[in-house]
């Protein structure tokens, strides 16, 4: 890897999370645009085979929150040195490899907000490899290894420590060796010594939780998954339910039997969680106030957005907010 000096200010921190893919990030600390928040070696880079790769060797000079939304993905993290904290909703996660090293894995199923910290004073060392759900249950070729991808994206967001292996640490820094160019040796490398190391990260995985394999993801996430991509636009696009129902080609009668039936509630009450999902992103991704997010989800009155809010979330707007702040 390039380990030459470099320096990132917010805006060059932004636009690197952007290239790597993610839609929308926010940056919210102490400094100025134009301010170096961390210094090194910070690499994103998509590649052919589908796998995302992120290098971080760096000094953090600022107390600064990166937000932004991840979706459908496993996260695969080996922290080298250093210390890394970051929240998945209304959950913080801290890691000190200051000693040893640390393995960790995220799963995230569906959209979720997630945000990293900066800390002053910090010098970190990692590699993060990621891949989609897709990716995995494409790869998935015998029922038995199904079920394992299944039994991992069967909550929202899940996060599992691993012990690092003296296997993996040395694939692992082989990876983080490889110049990066854009030549086609260089790429294929990069390719081949990746999945290597997702191969054995999922093989450790696969031990640590094998008692969650035969736990399957129920049919009833995977149809509420596939509303979400029909009937959000319309949500957004604030369509009642019978203009729903009729852009959809059915009547809604119908529509209203099919999400009891289904989903155990109501269309509104389908069109009410959606809503609060996007008020949780505006309060954490786009940093608005709790009384804008409580105008789009269609409350007068922000009490009873609140209550709203924490019985779908179990905290509250404000207690959200905390666990996303430096």
């Amino acid at each position: 890897m390039d380990l030459k000096d470099k320096n990132h200010s917010k805006q060059k921190l932004k636009n690197k999370i952007l290239q790597a893919g993610y839609d929308f990030s926010s940056i919210e600390g102490s400094g100025q645009s134009s301010d170096t928040l961390l210094s090194g070696a910070l690499n994103f880079k998509q590649l052919a085979n589908g796998i995302s790769f992120h290098f971080a060797d760096t000094y953090e000079s600022s107390n600064t929150v990166s937000s932004c939304e991840i979706t459908d993905l496993i996260s695969f993290n080996i922290l080298f040195s250093g210390k890394l904290s970051f929240a998945i909703n209304e959950q913080k996660y801290h890691f000190d490899a200051t000693k040893s090293e640390k393995v960790f894995i995220n799963v995230i199923n569906g959209k979720q907000a997630f945000s990293r910290f900066l800390t002053v004073d910090n010098s970190l060392k990692k590699l993060n490899l990621s891949v989609s759900k897709e990716w995995l249950i494409q790869r998935s070729l015998n029922d038995q290894e199904k079920r394992f991808i299944s039994s991992l994206f069967k909550n929202k967001h899940a996060v599992y420590e691993l012990k690092c292996s003296e296997l993996l640490k040395e694939q692992a820094l082989q990876l983080c060796s490889i110049e990066l160019n854009d030549s086609l040796k260089s790429q294929l490398i990069l390719e081949a010594h990746a999945t290597l190391c997702i191969t054995e990260l999922l093989s450790m995985l696969k031990s640590n939780v094998s008692s969650r394999v035969n736990s399957i993801e129920s049919l009833v996430e995977k149809q509420k998954r596939k509303f979400d991509k029909e009937v959000l636009p319309f949500i957004q696009g604030g369509f009642t339910v019978k203009q729903i129902a009729n852009k959809l080609g059915t009547s809604e009668s119908t529509m209203q039997r099919y999400f009891k039936q289904h989903f155990q509630m109501s269309v509104l009450e389908f069109i009410r969680e959606k809503k609060l999902e996007k008020a949780r992103s505006m309060l954490v991704i786009e940093r608005k106030s709790i009384g804008e997010a409580a105008y789009y989800s269609g409350y007068k009155h922000v009490s009873n957005f609140v209550t709203a809010f924490k019985k779908q979330f179990t905290v509250t707007p404000s207690e959200l907010l905390k666990q996303h702040k430096s």
